[in-house]
């Protein structure tokens, strides 16, 4: 069995720090709004590692947005 798998099935199951029936909920609720989000991001740790990329990609776009501009033709 690969170990990836493995460690998923034998070690991991049944520890995962969200609740399912709470997960279930919010997507319902999710599903339910007039306009639904594009990302869901679940969990204490998806929304910090989701927070620290929008950072970075942030941090990204302002230090290279001047030369990422000038690469357009100009009229």
């Amino acid at each position: 069995m690969e170990a990836s798998l493995e460690l998923h099935l034998n070690e991991l199951d049944g520890q995962q720090a969200g609740d399912p029936d709470k997960v279930a909920t919010l997507i319902l609720q999710a599903a339910a709004v007039e306009e639904s989000p594009l990302h869901l991001f679940v969990g204490q740790i998806a929304t910090t590692l989701a927070g620290q990329k929008m950072l970075a990609v942030r941090h990204d776009l302002d230090d290279w947005r001047s030369a990422s501009d000038a690469t357009d033709f100009t009229n």
